[in-house]
């Protein structure tokens, strides 16, 4: 009876390896190759829109937008302020909302002094 059950046990992993191999395998092979990597998204367009009284934007101004942000925002050698300087404004809000005395007091409350922590995003360093 033991061996019967050994002989249906090899025969339905040899199958199952088979199913695996021929079929799958050769699926999922081909759909990597028809997709990898040429399905990706197309860069941010931004539609062609008149140039608004508010902001004097240009078609041409609103496609550089979002690079000039991040340039200006985060290039430290570019000490020329083009727009608000990220720096200053959150240290101000850290101050103004109190964010290290609050945060030093979450951490007293729960006894986390000395325990590892994953800090993402906070700028300067301000959790720390």
């Amino acid at each position: 009876m033991f061996k019967g059950f050994l002989k249906e046990a090899s025969y339905f992993f040899k199958t199952l390896v088979k199913a695996l191999l021929f079929f799958y395998l050769p699926i999922v092979v081909a759909l990597t190759v028809l997709h990898f990597p040429y399905d990706t998204d197309p860069p941010l367009q931004f539609p062609d829109r008149a140039p608004s009284g508010k902001s004097g934007d240009t078609p041409e101004r609103a496609k550089r937008r979002p690079s000039e942000f991040y340039s200006s925002a985060y290039d430290i050698a570019d000490h020329s302020l083009q727009g608000m300087d990220y720096e200053r404004t959150a240290k101000r809000a850290a101050d103004t909302f109190k964010i290290e005395k609050l945060v030093r007091e979450f951490v007293s409350r729960y006894g986390l002094e000395q325990k590892k922590v994953l800090e993402v995003g906070s700028g300067r360093g301000y959790l720390q």
